[in-house]
């Protein structure tokens, strides 16, 4: 077998150790109800990129435009990061964005405080945006990018994905396997998408290993959406926000979102410096009508608010999780599935990189 591995600019180290993604503290703001405490600043760490960009135009800026009082640090942030300086009893961090596997993970080790839901409506969230430990910043899809001339009529399933006898070409899938490589291998396989959970590992890496000199392992999905446009790459594991990218840059290519409905959350340390502020702004956020329905045309991400969801206008609309159509044929990640088996799975996505 001799599967293509481009170049890592990561580690593959459990997440529920480090989570393995680069993260920036953004420049971060308060709306009418932010900081209101006069408690000092809250200091976030989330993600960079597009994304980062996104988050401070719709969030983080307008907050600090009211009374807010959010600062950004140029560092990394990540689940054993945070764990680290709990452990040290040195919290540097009161807000972080974490994926939601790790979200989980944090919770069960007891390293992040508990919402306090007296202080967030729960109530104005989208569903699975209000979890024990943290607060959705974002929703997201995953799924299938492909050019539209090679799928006229019906865009391309998993199994198509899967069988390069049928439509030849290389195939780009993610190393970094929260975002549901090894559960689109089981879908490739025949696994309907309700039937996922628990994970049979074994399949999923012998689904892997039966196409892998057709696969292409990349370290990110922009390294994907590259590989779709230079025809390196026929089909490619891809996230709404990169595939509308291409299409705004006048590309003919075409996205099914029949992947996984993951998410980002925004959680707080245990003891951090100012876990009150913290909640004013997770609170603050929750209500954002106006923030979720920018971030979402931003993005093709939804925002936390339900309402605001909604509210996004034009083609990006038909692309949002929470769209009705892309719901149907999408499927959410099992939180807490990943939560308590995020080593095992990320040693048997090992055992496939390894073997190559």
């Amino acid at each position: 077998m001799s599967t293509t591995i481009l170049p890592k600019r990561k580690m593959l180290i459990p997440v529920s150790i480090l989570a393995a993604s680069g993260l920036v503290l953004a420049a971060c703001g308060g709306g009418d109800g932010g900081n209101s405490s006069g408690s000092g600043e809250v200091v976030v760490a989330g993600f960079g990129g597009a994304y980062g960009d996104a988050q401070v135009e719709a969030y983080y800026d307008v907050y600090n435009e009211g009374e807010g009082n959010l600062s950004v640090l140029n560092t990394e942030a990540s689940l054993g990061a945070v764990s680290v300086q709990v452990e040290n009893d040195n919290v540097q961090w009161d807000i972080v964005e974490l994926n939601g596997a790790d979200m989980v993970a944090g919770c069960l080790a007891g390293v992040l405080e508990p919402i306090d839901y007296d202080v967030v409506d729960k109530g104005v969230l989208e569903e699975n945006a209000g979890e024990e430990c943290g607060v959705a910043a974002s929703f997201y899809t995953v799924g299938i990018g492909y050019n539209n001339e090679d799928w006229p009529d019906e865009p391309p399933t998993w199994e198509d994905f899967y069988d390069p006898s049928a439509f030849a070409g290389k195939r780009a899938i993610e190393s970094y396997i929260q975002d549901g490589t090894l559960e689109y291998a089981l879908m490739g396989d025949g696994v309907d998408k309700n039937d996922l959970y628990p994970l049979d590992l074994d399949r999923a890496v012998d689904t892997l290993n039966a196409v892998a000199d057709d696969l292409i392992v990349v370290d990110s999905l922009d390294q994907a959406s590259q590989l779709l446009t230079s025809g390196d790459a026929t089909l490619i594991q891809s996230a709404s926000a990169r595939m509308l990218a291409l299409q705004e840059e006048g590309l003919d290519v075409g996205y099914t979102p029949v992947g996984q409905t993951g998410g980002s959350y925004w959680v707080v340390p245990k003891n951090a410096p100012n876990k009150e502020g913290a909640m004013e702004f997770l609170a603050w956020a929750s209500e954002c009508v106006d923030c979720s329905t920018l971030l979402g045309e931003l993005t093709a991400y939804s925002g936390p608010n339900a309402e605001g969801n909604t509210k996004v206008e034009g083609d990006v609309a038909e692309m949002l999780p929470s769209d009705p159509e892309v719901a149907e044929i999408s499927f959410p990640v099992d939180l807490d599935w990943w939560g308590e088996n995020t080593e095992e799975a990320q040693d048997a996505f090992n055992r496939f990189m390894t073997s190559q």
